[in-house]
């Protein structure tokens, strides 16, 4: 799925009356990774709920491509304790829940080209009473170690309901990276990692 902020047309995706890129945005399906209708309005709806809290995070580009998309609760995914199960809501059949101390979900090691990306993850905190300053830890890393890191507050997301939280990722060489969810002994629902890169 492509995404081109030069064209405007009626489209599912709508940004806010705000900037430059005030209006619609158009969708081109490009085959990956989505084969319907549905699909295309999910990766649309994920956008839309990440930009519309902070549209800085585009910048500058001129488009924006959707190049991968993961289920937390399948490979090439792995998880450390948690559950699958099926949450109402997810796009997903099964999501991976948990309230680990240490990493409830991790992988796939997956390479991305030099480049700026959006790493968007889509999660459901649920309970109310969140015990931390900071609901989770997403986790970007490269061979185990931190690259870009964001600490959610309780402020910043909605208890018992999805939500979805990009972490911006610079790229200067083609390395592969890993994707994490630390739920800090919060109860942490994890339904989908999409990883959206900015062109310019």
């Amino acid at each position: 799925m492509k995404i081109n902020f030069a064209t405007l047309l009626a489209s599912s995706i709508v940004l806010g009356s705000c900037g430059k890129r005030e209006g619609a945005i158009p969708v081109d399906v490009l085959g990956l990774p989505f084969h319907n209708e549905q699909q295309v309005s999910e990766a649309g709806r994920i956008l839309t709920g990440v930009l519309s809290s902070d549209e800085s995070l585009l910048g500058d580009a001129k488009e924006l491509t959707l190049v991968k998309v993961f289920e937390a609760a399948k490979p090439p995914m792995t998880s450390r304790g948690g559950s699958r199960e099926p949450l109402a809501g997810a796009y997903s059949t099964e999501v991976l829940v948990g309230s680990s101390r240490k990493i409830l979900m991790g992988g796939p090691y997956t390479a991305l080209s030099p480049g700026s990306y959006l790493i968007v993850y889509r999660f459901q905190p649920l309970r109310e009473d969140v015990e931390d300053t900071h609901v989770c830890f997403l986790d970007v890393c490269q061979k185990g170690r931190t690259v870009d890191p964001l600490r959610p507050t309780p402020d910043q997301v909605k208890i018992g309901e999805w939500n979805e939280i990009a972490v911006p990722l610079e790229v200067k060489r083609t390395l592969k990276y890993e994707f994490r969810l630390w739920p800090r002994k919060q109860r942490i629902a994890i339904d989908r990692i999409y990883v959206y890169r900015l062109d310019r």
